[in-house]
C-alpha cells in the first residue's frame, strides 16, 4: 500500500490478478498431477 508516497509492507489487500492466480494453480497442480488431470480439475 502507498501511504504518503511511502510503501508500507503487509498493509491493505493482498494483490491479486485472475490470470496470475490461475497460472499459479496450474504450476502447483502439474507438480503433483499429470497435465490431463490438471485440465480436468482446473477447467470445469
Amino acid at each position: 500500500m502507498c501511504d504518503d508516497h511511502q510503501w508500507r509492507a503487509n498493509v491493505g489487500q493482498t494483490p491479486q490478478h485472475k490470470w496470475a492466480d490461475e497460472q499459479t494453480k496450474w504450476v502447483e497442480c502439474i507438480a503433483e498431477c499429470t497435465i490431463e488431470q490438471c485440465r480436468e480439475m482446473l477447467n470445469p
